[in-house]
């Protein structure tokens, strides 16, 4: 699954702008567009999160 089609699969309403602290899980290049196209997928386990404002 590409990171395009995890953002077609989830409504806005389901994600918010937080910071904090987290780490590092894995790390993944994926390719899209006929592999032309590089995705960088980050993957962290949160340690300390809070909502923050919209920038």
């Amino acid at each position: 699954m590409t990171v395009r089609l995890l953002d077609e699969a989830f409504v806005p309403e389901t994600a918010a702008w937080m910071r904090g602290y987290a780490r590092i899980t894995s790390r993944t290049d994926l390719h899209g567009n006929g592999g032309e196209e590089k995705v960088r997928l980050v993957t962290a386990t949160p340690l300390y999160v809070e909502y923050a404002p919209q920038p």
